[in-house]
């Protein structure tokens, strides 16, 4: 293992490959961490998001000890989905598109034939931050991570993703305001994607509250740090009086976001060159 992490995490992580080695113990090659816990962030609501690098496409009885596997982490450690996918080294090597539909665990579901997680974003975090729990070092694996990919993706994800959230909040921003998970999942989502769109760098959750609230237009900054309090300290009171008000900041943001995003994009087409 490659850093110290949360006892809980190593629980799970420990558990996890004791149950598939049980059952096939020459099917898992690698095991590494990513999400929240790459950028040295795991709270309360965190899951526990993986990669996990497997010795041959499963079979049949290789399914039924993944599923099985994942049964027992979702029974023994409830607080925290552990959600990723099972690919092969080769799947790694080449781009995310490429890649078959593969096992794939999120929210208490495994499923045989799937797509969570199998996106340049994933691939990114492996090659630049991915935490090794078994296998070799993410950072020799060669892992296809194109930048100008990752770009594109977030571009596209912020226009379609985004834009359709945009134009729901149009209707929907009272509820959301009501929500303190649709509040952070909103303010915190969609700056993330504006921050690689601006600078070229990926940034966690947290990294993107605090972008918000420091970096941007000074309208936002009540907004990003709302978002914080409910990621990093939920148990604090709200920063805000009123939740209408809450709300149409938030429908008013995230249509900044698409809106801002679509204009870098324009003024970006050389990006690669801009930032590589």
């Amino acid at each position: 293992m490659d850093e110290e992490l949360p006892t809980q995490v190593e629980q799970i992580c420990a558990s996890f490959t004791h149950a598939l080695n049980n059952t096939s113990e020459d099917l898992l090659e690698g095991l590494y961490l990513r999400g929240s816990l790459a950028w040295g962030e795991f709270f309360d609501s965190s899951d526990v998001d993986f990669t996990a690098v497997l010795t041959r496409r499963p079979g049949r009885h290789d399914l039924e000890a993944l599923e099985a596997a994942h049964t027992q982490i979702w029974f023994e450690f409830p607080d925290h989905d552990f959600d990723g996918h099972h690919v092969l080294l080769e799947d790694l090597r080449g781009a995310p598109s490429q890649c078959p539909d593969v096992p794939c665990a999120h929210a208490g579901t495994f499923r045989p034939a799937a797509r969570q997680d199998v996106n340049p974003v994933a691939w990114a975090e492996l090659a630049e931050r991915g935490i090794r729990v078994a296998g070799r070092d993410p950072r020799v694996l060669g892992i296809d991570h194109d930048r100008q990919r990752l770009w594109e993706f977030t571009r596209d994800n912020l226009a379609s993703y985004w834009g359709r959230t945009a134009r729901e909040l149009k209707l929907g921003w009272m509820v959301a305001g009501r929500n303190d998970d649709s509040v952070a999942w909103c303010v915190l989502g969609a700056g993330r994607l504006h921050h690689l769109l601006a600078t070229g760098r990926m940034t966690s959750k947290s990294g993107a509250g605090r972008y918000v609230a420091n970096s941007l237009d000074a309208r936002w900054r009540d907004l990003g740090l709302e978002a914080l309090r409910i990621r990093e300290r939920p148990d604090e009171p709200s920063r805000y009086r009123s939740q209408a008000r809450r709300g149409k900041d938030v429908r008013d943001f995230v249509a900044w976001c698409v809106s801002d995003g679509a204009r870098i994009a324009q003024e970006s087409p050389q990006w690669k060159d801009r930032h590589g």
